[in-house]
């Protein structure tokens, strides 16, 4: 498997990303995220956290639910 690395620059110069593509798959840590989205990286880490909560209590339902 062969991983690439690519680097994005906007018009202006401005904003550089170098990003890792593993497959269909683009990597980014939380630093990249917030530069791109132009956010802070507490923005991008409180998402991650509502993420993995979501995540968390569906599966948590589903096997109440389903698997009981």
């Amino acid at each position: 498997m062969e991983n690439k690395i690519e680097i994005f620059v906007t018009a202006d110069n401005e904003t550089e990303i170098k990003v890792q593509f593993d497959a269909d798959t683009v990597w980014l840590n939380q630093s990249q995220m917030a530069e791109l989205f132009d956010r802070d990286r507490s923005v991008i880490t409180r998402h991650i956290y509502y993420i993995t909560i979501f995540i968390s209590h569906h599966i948590k339902y589903l096997l109440e639910h389903f698997l009981a």
